[in-house]
């Protein structure tokens, strides 16, 4: 993916930049269970048709999104020293 589809998008910006003052999703929310497609267009009121439209127009999903960003922060926390006492499995659940 792109990296200017996050941000060039006000809609999907938050999910790599820092602190969301307008509710939109984060990099925080990435390991949330219920971080969805329907509650990334909620945030900022647009329909998941159109997220899902804008994802598309940059050959990618909204859930390979998602899945990438969760999937690095494993990789960087598995490989982390300070991390190294830390179960994979609990690492896995965050």
């Amino acid at each position: 993916m792109k990296a200017s589809l996050c941000h060039s998008c006000p809609v999907l910006s938050g999910l790599t930049a820092g602190p969301a003052p307008t509710g939109r999703p984060t990099q925080r929310n990435l390991g949330e269970p219920e971080l969805s497609p329907r509650a990334i267009a909620e945030a900022p009121h647009t329909s998941v048709s159109h997220l899902h439209r804008l994802f598309q127009d940059h050959g990618t999903t909204v859930s390979t999104l998602i899945r990438r960003h969760r999937l690095e922060h494993a990789r960087r926390d598995l490989i982390d020293p300070r991390l190294r006492d830390v179960p994979v499995h609990r690492i896995a659940a965050r």
